[in-house]
């Protein structure tokens, strides 16, 4: 994409177009967590094709891309995250890119999240290393992280490869079908963060969900833990 293409700063037609075709790629191919090879490979294609370089996999089936500023000696990094793994859901839509694995399902908004990445830093790329080098000197860095669903977490092993250790702010990217179209909702601090997973075991007399007082309350004798 041109200097020439850019235009006014909004979204250029034919990276908006590029976006949309991401995201349907994404839902009408998706993969559940830590099985995101095809994922992983799509994703580095089509940034190598917007012109980055220098991308590396991270957390076993992630991704992981920096666009780095050379107009000065201060580099702060601001990084955007994106989770890429799919549902255990069978999709009933009738969509031309519906899923076709059935059983798997884009049906928590992760392949509009690695879109609008990809089309972030296609901008990135573009925009500010080819426009404004010559005073842009941080750097913006993307990581696309697997397994935000199910064990073993993406989002662990980005923290352990020290991903996380350079980095000076951090946008999480999250759709969400409540906030007006063309608006951004963004929050300081940690936001929405998860909730540990765990199993129990209870031993005692079963009594039906009706008749809760006849054995042992299954709910109510774990979360008194």
């Amino acid at each position: 994409m041109s200097n020439a293409e850019i235009g006014n700063g909004l979204m250029h037609p034919e990276l908006e177009r590029r976006m949309m075709e991401v995201r349907r790629h994404f839902h009408h191919n998706p993969e559940l967590s830590n099985e995101e090879r095809e994922t992983q490979a799509y994703l580095r294609g089509v940034l190598e094709e917007a012109g980055l370089s220098g991308i590396k996999p991270v957390a076993s089936f992630g991704l992981a891309v920096d666009v780095v500023g050379t107009a000065g000696p201060s580099n702060p990094k601001v990084l955007i995250r994106a989770d890429i793994d799919a549902l255990p859901i069978t999709e009933t839509s009738v969509v031309p890119f519906s899923s076709e694995r059935l059983g798997v399902m884009h049906a928590c908004g992760h392949h509009a999240h690695a879109a609008m990445a990809y089309a972030a830093m296609a901008y990135a790329a573009s925009v500010l290393l080819e426009r404004q080098k010559q005073s842009f000197s941080g750097t913006v860095g993307i990581i696309f992280q697997p397994a935000e669903e199910a064990e073993p977490l993406g989002g662990r092993w980005v923290v352990e490869e020290g991903l996380l250790d350079d980095i000076d702010a951090a946008i999480g990217i999250h759709v969400d079908p409540y906030t007006e179209t063309g608006k951004i909702a963004v929050g300081a601090g940690p936001y929405t963060l998860a909730c540990d997973i765990f199993d129990s075991a209870v031993t005692e007399n079963s009594a039906h969900a009706a008749k809760p007082s006849e054995g042992a309350d299954a709910i109510a004798v774990p979360a008194r833990w």
